[in-house]
């Protein structure tokens, strides 16, 4: 094989996938992991992901129908990008995929006008500066901006809305496990604020960064 082909070709440990799984809800039973699709698409991935009965987390219309093409159920995946073309969530609204994240007053105007049932949920900043890869710089709502976001959620939908509510990512390769724990306090403060405007306040999407790798604190630490 390798003498005849010379592309660049990837071996998965599909056991390690599992393990991975087994370990998450193990140390975290009250959490429902989403896989993020771009981490790596391999269908083999994805379906092993989904017999477990991981939720997936994508970011694009095309990571959407990779998932529902193997017969995942749109309540299982969550649209986890703050910026979307109005054709992406119309798409969304088509196909029956209703959770998705914003950070933002134009993101929230598009998802009004193109979703009819949309699930929302408001990404707010959260930081690990240690990790390698921080977030706080390109997504999240700021302290100001979240309270317009909450107040005008509820003038474009008013009781109709259903909002998850909140979202966060300490950056991916988070090195410090405190980081979630601040996050969370954070968070907390924002239920207080969302249900005395009036919002179901139910849900946290705890973002990535969890460690996974031989070479990174252990999850178990997190």
């Amino acid at each position: 094989f390798l003498q005849e082909d010379d592309d660049s070709f990837m071996i998965i440990n599909l056991d390690e996938v599992h393990e991975r799984v087994k370990l998450w809800k193990r140390e975290l039973p009250q959490v429902e992991p989403f896989y993020a699709v771009k981490c790596n698409p391999d269908e083999a991935i994805l379906r092993s992901l989904a017999a477990l009965g991981a939720g997936f987390d994508c970011a694009s219309r095309a990571e959407i129908d990779m998932v529902l093409r193997l017969g995942v159920a749109p309540e299982r995946i969550v649209y986890a990008n703050t910026i979307k073309t109005r054709g992406y969530i119309a798409h969304a609204d088509a196909v029956g995929v209703n959770m998705m994240t914003f950070d933002n007053e134009e993101e929230l105007e598009k998802i009004a006008a193109y979703h009819k049932h949309p699930e929302l949920i408001l990404r707010i900043i959260a930081s690990d500066p240690t990790a390698i890869n921080p977030l706080s710089t390109k997504f999240g709502a700021d302290p100001v901006r979240r309270a317009i976001l909450l107040r005008n959620l509820k003038f474009l939908w008013g009781a109709e809305l259903t909002f998850v509510p909140y979202s966060f990512h300490v950056g991916s390769g988070c090195n410090d496990p405190s980081a979630f724990r601040a996050a969370l306090e954070h968070t907390r403060t924002l239920f207080e604020l969302g249900r005395a405007l009036g919002h179901k306040m139910e849900i946290v999407d705890v973002g990535g960064g969890f460690p996974g790798g031989e070479h990174h604190i252990p999850f178990e630490k997190v």
